[in-house]
């Protein structure tokens, strides 16, 4: 996989630099990253960054500039070279950039300390882009023509079969999690190789959609349905979370499950996901009673009736590990 050496956010309208992270200092002389600024501002005055024929990549000093237009802004991440796997994550950079600062960058807020909140985030967004160990790698990638693959290589290859995580083929292969993790990456560098980083936390996230959805049934079975969707409103509200919308008619839809996937391991997509199920049962139990602890209670067990082999496999159980 491509490496990322720095971040940079600048606004769409005039390319003005509001933020930026230098994530390989050793490697990236800060007088560069002030000189691509720079150039970036003086490129935006030139070229559209909008539509298909949209400038998306300079090659430049010798690294690759990815860039993605937002609505307000742009985002440009220097890396070694170009990477599908990057550019999905620099469109969710720049998506949850504008909406966590759409207030200050409407109205053009010129103090760019206001951004630097954006620390936590942006750290947590491209730390996933390493590669962890309830990754499934498959086979497929990029790559062209002939390939050759080291017996080391070849070692964790033979056990790719696009339904083990790494931490699988680490087990098979007789390797470290952390020998795996790097053979992976190796064989995804040669484009033999691609992983959905959705795919451990779409599964998490649906398994308890399901679940969500059976509970709400049962409670509509109870109160009814108009009783159930005020119920699901008002736990959503408290819940806090963007990750769960309400479709109608007492039905719940796990949502924006790619940037879910940048930001949260699915372990901590799971308890995310538990806090739901309590706060749920927590609002029920105002009408219902203890009733609603039974029904939380016989929600969970069936979860992982139902869902532990999912669950453990992605380490998204109380007690399962996981690399990054």
């Amino acid at each position: 996989m491509a490496k990322v050496f720095a971040l940079f956010i600048a606004r769409r309208e005039d390319g003005v630099p509001i933020y930026s992270k230098n994530l390989a200092p050793d490697r990236v002389n800060p007088d560069l990253i002030s000189s691509l600024l720079t150039a970036l501002r003086e490129l935006v005055k030139e070229i559209s960054l909008g539509g298909e024929a949209g400038l998306r990549l300079i090659e430049a000093h010798g690294f690759s500039i990815l860039i993605e237009p937002g609505n307000l802004v742009f985002g440009a991440l220097l890396t070694d070279k170009e990477d599908p796997l990057l550019r999905d994550c620099l469109k969710i950079t720049v998506r949850t950039f504008e909406e966590r600062f759409k207030e200050p960058l409407e109205r053009g807020e010129p103090n760019t300390e206001v951004y630097k909140a954006f620390d936590a985030i942006c750290e947590r967004i491209l730390s996933v882009i390493a590669l962890s160990s309830y990754h499934v790698p498959k086979l497929g990638g990029w790559a062209e023509g002939d390939i050759r693959i080291s017996e080391e290589l070849w070692a964790v290859m033979r056990h790719i079969d696009g339904r083990s995580t790494v931490a699988e083929l680490a087990e098979r292969a007789g390797l470290s999690l952390e020998e795996a993790i790097e053979r992976v990456k190796r064989l995804a560098e040669r484009g033999v190789v691609e992983v959905d980083v959705c795919e451990p936390i779409e599964a998490v996230a649906r398994a308890y959609e399901d679940i969500l959805n059976q509970l709400t049934g049962t409670l509509t079975e109870l109160l009814g349905k108009a009783v159930v969707v005020r119920l699901i409103e008002s736990t959503l509200r408290a819940w806090g979370e963007p990750w769960m919308a309400h479709e109608g008619e007492g039905k719940l839809t796990a949502r924006e499950l790619e940037r879910l996937a940048w930001l949260y391991t699915p372990k901590e997509v799971a308890n995310m996901m538990n806090d739901l199920l309590s706060t749920l049962a927590s609002k029920a139990r105002e009408v219902l009673g203890e009733l609603a602890t039974d029904l939380n209670l016989t929600a969970r067990r069936t979860l992982l009736a139902k869902y532990r082999p999912v669950l453990e496999k992605f380490e998204a159980l109380e007690g399962e590990g996981n690399a990054s």
